[in-house]
């Protein structure tokens, strides 16, 4: 299941970024793109909810801030 949640955000990212599958990592950070802005932040939120029928918490989602933290979050929710 692992796989396929890691696999399901890094498609996520790239749609909402605008940027290739290939350009996202576990370690793509906030910091370091500007894509990943507040407006966007919310359109991840709500995207990784609605496609891997998860509830997150959105301050620890927004405090997120590399994809691997993201992962980490979604896999905690489906444990």
């Amino acid at each position: 299941m692992a796989v396929v949640i890691k696999e399901a955000i890094f498609t996520i990212f790239a749609e909402v970024l605008e940027l290739e599958e290939n350009e996202i990592t576990f370690d793509f950070s906030k910091e370091e793109h500007s894509e990943w802005d507040s407006v966007n932040s919310l359109r991840l939120f709500t995207n990784i909810e609605e496609e891997l029928d998860v509830r997150l918490d959105m301050n620890a989602f927004m405090n997120a801030a590399t994809i691997r933290e993201v992962v980490a979050l979604v896999e905690a929710q489906q444990a």
